[in-house]
């Protein structure tokens, strides 16, 4: 074998273990060797190197050339000295062979120094481990193959008793003993012939399909992943850190650490401008046991450095508006920006837009439209009855619609509640005959709710209320998206931004004829469930703090006044606030 195949060879050590020497159930007893394994892993390259530089001597004829050419080779002061393999003599057998016949000799338990013979015996025995290694990997490739697939499908691996010999006989368990053990079962009865050569010859504990070898392969496997990353953000010269901290099931907190970076697409001719690719992806979750801005901010940069990226190529940071990330002083951003200056902070643009949306939400009539259409979606959802009911009701005044059930209110992405408002909205009149119905009911919990969230949904600020808050909803949803998108930079974002404010400055410029169909919309669907009556003022008293009570007898009027003008422009003045440093951020790029 030349010395390039044999170098090829052992730069990946994959060499299994056919038997763990201090196992109970070992047939055979240790080598002289195998007791002193940790002298003879210890013996490396570069141990016997120094040895030799203060003046040890190996044997009459042993060459130092040998050990470079032969890693796996070592010189042993161990009874007899002489050459050994340090592999083989930890995790060999006693014997060996087809029917385990066969007694290991030299190289093994017993050390070689029979110079003369040197490059014949390591050039056979090294041969034989390419072999061996040849054969182990094939063994483990449909293993590791069945892990990696469930990964990428997010199919759970484990399941109930899922340890032991795996059985090959056509029986199935009576247990469900996990998708990875009934694949690999598949992929044996579809004939497999290495992965069943393995399971039927395989030492007890050298069956490679326990849980804790899923576990090593899995975390190979992202190690992997996690490698190729660093190495194109490193080729790229150039990223920024994308940090959110959350707590976890298990009441843990982490942050949550990303990098976008621009990766060279291979697949562009050369001779185009533009062959750069911009990607954003995932690299670890890291807990945290403290949530200032110099302990987050050193856990990032430590992070960054463990795996090996550079930190001199970070150019930008994107958190939340937290003090804790954005504080001037001692925020996440500052401390990093001392250390890195050319990291610029922009505040997460969708969370800006999240936030002026929440904000302009408080409005009372919006909030209170909000959080009944929440609570009635609830109410529904949590009986098969009252679900069937509204099906039925669905069906009778709207067969052609595509929707058959309410959508959830979202919490915390104010901007996706679009599609609960609008869909609600749609089905407007399923729900309030379903509400009327359960009146009825015979339980009292049940008829008492309904009668309370039939009165809130059929009045005239409800009403006005969720389709004006659908409307502007209507125009920040495809920018929440866009702002959301991997390939959006900043000015794009600017951009955009700039788009939506101006729309709605301009709804609010020409609210007297945006508002009238806005009032009109709304007028129809009271007169759906309200045949005999008309959109009416509110009661007015003479003095209110809580609410507008302007003197305005015309209904279109007072609304406008009520609703829609307030609620756009605490969206205006917040987004505006939210934004601000945007432009600022853009000057210095």
């Amino acid at each position: 074998m030349s010395k390039r195949e044999n170098k090829n060879t052992d730069n990946v050590p994959i060499h299994l273990p056919q038997i763990d020497t201090y196992e109970p159930s070992c047939s055979h007893s240790p080598t002289y060797f195998q007791t002193n394994e940790n002298n003879i892993l210890k013996s490396d390259t570069e141990q016997i190197v120094e040895e030799n530089d203060i003046g040890y001597c190996f044997g009459k004829n042993f060459q130092l050339g040998w050990i470079k050419r032969f890693p796996w080779v070592v010189y042993s002061r161990i009874g007899e000295q002489g050459a050994v393999c340090k592999y083989c003599a930890i995790f060999g057998r006693e014997f060996c062979g087809k029917g385990s016949h066969q007694k290991l000799n030299t190289l093994v338990v017993k050390p070689f120094n029979n110079w003369k013979k040197a490059i014949e015996k390591f050039n056979e025995h090294n041969s034989a481990r390419a072999i061996q290694i040849d054969q182990n990997r094939k063994r483990l490739i449909p293993i590791i193959q069945i892990i990696i697939i469930c990964g990428r499908q997010e199919i759970a691996l484990r399941g109930t008793s899922d340890y032991g010999p795996l059985s090959l006989d056509n029986s199935e368990p009576t247990y469900n003993d996990g998708n990875f053990r009934a694949l690999l079962r598949m992929r044996i009865s579809c004939e497999d012939k290495n992965l069943t050569y393995h399971i039927e010859n395989q030492a007890l504990n050298a069956s490679y399909i326990s849980p804790m070898i899923q576990n090593n392969f899995i975390n190979i496997c992202g190690k992997i992943i996690q490698d190729q990353l660093v190495n194109k953000i490193n080729q790229a010269k150039c990223f920024s850190v994308l940090v959110d901290e959350t707590t976890d099931v298990s009441r843990v907190e982490q942050l949550s650490l990303y990098v976008r970076y621009l990766e060279n697409n291979l697949n562009i001719k050369k001779n185009e401008i533009n062959n750069y690719v911009l990607k954003e992806d995932f690299l670890q979750f890291v807990p945290v046991n403290s949530t200032t801005g110099q302990n987050l901010a050193t856990v990032i940069l430590v992070t960054l450095k463990n795996l090996g990226i550079k930190c001199d190529y970070l150019l930008g940071q994107g958190y939340d508006g937290a003090a804790a990330m954005s504080g001037n002083f001692k925020g996440v951003q500052s401390v990093i920006r001392e250390v890195h200056p050319a990291a610029l902070y922009v505040h997460c643009s969708a969370h800006s837009l999240n936030l002026a949306l929440a904000h302009s939400s408080n409005i009372h009539h919006i909030r209170n439209c909000i959080g009944t259409i929440k609570s009635v979606g609830n109410f529904i959802k949590i009986s098969a009855k009252r679900i069937e009911l509204l099906k039925n009701k669905i069906k009778e005044f709207l067969p052609e619609t595509k929707w058959t059930k309410l959508t959830s209110m979202c919490e915390t992405r104010w901007v996706e509640n679009h599609d609960g408002m609008l869909r609600f909205s749609e089905i407007y009149k399923p729900i309030v005959t379903t509400l009327e119905e359960l009146q009825i009911f015979v339980d009292i919990e049940t008829s008492s709710k309904a009668l309370q969230f039939y009165k809130c949904v059929t009045t005239s600020e409800f009403i006005i209320s969720m389709i004006t808050a659908t409307t502007l909803f209507s125009i920040t949803l495809p920018l929440c998206k866009i702002l959301q998108s991997v390939k959006c930079d900043l000015s794009e974002a600017v951009d955009h931004v700039e788009t939506v404010l101006s729309e709605v400055k301009d709804m609010r410029t020409n609210i007297n004829e945006n508002f009238k169909e806005i009032f009109n919309k709304s007028e129809q669907l009271f007169i759906s469930v309200n045949e005999e009556e008309k959109i009416k003022i509110p009661r007015l008293i003479s003095r209110s703090t809580n609410r507008i009570n302007v003197d305005i007898k015309i209904p279109e009027d007072y609304f406008r006044i009520a609703i829609p003008i307030p609620f756009y422009d605490d969206f205006i003045r917040h987004e505006n606030l939210e934004g601000r440093e945007c432009p600022v951020t853009l000057l210095p790029i």
